[in-house]
């Protein structure tokens, strides 16, 4: 029971420890914010390229290819050309 009471204090005391040092190093949350945006932003574009990727995979070959330009399928382990 000292033990969880001990503990319990040491944690408090850490808690105060990191927000006192965050309010007089404010600076700190704010890049870790612009880092968080531009992480965020990042994997957003990210994810918008992979979306529209898989659309276009999900095109039938003859939307995608022009006409002079023969499709190639991926059915066996050699391609053919359609």
């Amino acid at each position: 029971m000292l033990l969880l009471v001990v503990s319990e204090a040491m944690a408090i005391a850490a808690v105060s420890a990191v927000l006192s040092w965050l309010v007089t190093n404010w600076w700190v949350l704010v890049v870790l914010g612009a880092c968080a945006a531009v992480g965020g932003a990042w994997w957003f574009h990210r994810f918008q390229q992979q979306q529209a990727w898989e659309r276009v995979q999900q095109q039938p070959c003859a939307t995608r290819c022009r006409s002079w330009m023969p499709c190639i399928t991926r059915t066996s382990s050699t391609p053919s050309v359609t």
